[in-house]
């Protein structure tokens, strides 16, 4: 059986019923887990960088977009190919304005 110790429930209640539970606490959780999923699944440190490109720009949009999450799986259109170095390009280049209203890379036209 498992034993609690009374550290485990104070550390889940909020301060206000005298725990220590914070949004701080439960998001370093959040990014410990998402860390040790990048380095078990990828090796090459351009494959990282990719990922952790992916990931702060998925962040900033859910962030942007009243912390809605996308569907579970989709990924925004152009992400396999170039990723973020690819988008800098194009913003370099003219091919992407920033000015325009931003939609959700799940959106879709009907």
């Amino acid at each position: 059986m498992l034993e609690v110790e009374e550290s485990d429930i104070v550390s889940a209640l909020p301060p206000s019923l005298g725990g220590t539970w914070t949004a701080v606490s439960e998001a370093v959780k959040v990014r410990d887990v998402m860390l040790s999923q990048v380095d078990q699944l990828l090796s090459a440190k351009e494959d990282k960088r990719t990922a952790v490109d992916f990931l702060k720009n998925s962040l900033r949009e859910y962030e942007e977009r009243g912390f809605i999450a996308p569907p579970i799986g989709l990924v925004e259109e152009g992400w396999e190919e170039g990723g973020e170095e690819k988008r800098r390009d194009d913003k370099e280049e003219g091919r992407r304005d920033d000015s325009e209203e931003v939609r959700p890379p799940w959106t879709v036209e009907r």
